[in-house]
């Protein structure tokens, strides 16, 4: 099956009547983590091919998940990007999606919180270098 992970969906301001931030079909099992998808009518959509949707935010749609179970580790909140008008999807110290992902995967290359820790940040900007921590 396919994976995306760390990744930052964004729909567009007037969003049209039938749009979809992730689609799947019926060809394979499909995991989405520690994603932002948002600005759009329906986060996640799957036509009986299985998956999952977990540590993501899913925030600003009018239908999160159609035919994917709901799980108890995502988040619908607002990422506080700096500037998605221009484009700018980073996000601010206090952000929701900050030390936010799946707390199992790997966290090598995302920067220390005080305690030493690290947790992934969720979206376009997890286990790189220019993610945020607490």
């Amino acid at each position: 099956g396919a994976e995306l992970r760390n990744a930052t969906v964004n729909g567009l301001d007037g969003r049209p009547a039938a749009s979809v931030g992730v689609i799947f079909g019926q060809d394979g099992l499909v995991q989405i983590s520690n994603s932002v998808i948002g600005g759009v009518n329906v986060g996640v959509s799957s036509d009986g091919g299985g998956g999952s949707v977990r540590y993501c935010d899913v925030h600003d749609v009018d239908v999160g998940l159609i035919g994917v179970p709901v799980d108890e580790t995502n988040i619908s909140a607002d990422p506080d990007y700096d500037n998605p008008a221009e484009g700018d999807f980073d996000v601010r110290d206090d952000s929701p999606i900050v030390d936010a992902g799946d707390p199992g995967l790997i966290c090598d290359r995302e920067p220390v919180d005080a305690e030493g820790a690290c947790r992934l940040d969720m979206g376009h900007r997890g286990n790189t270098p220019a993610a945020r921590s607490r």
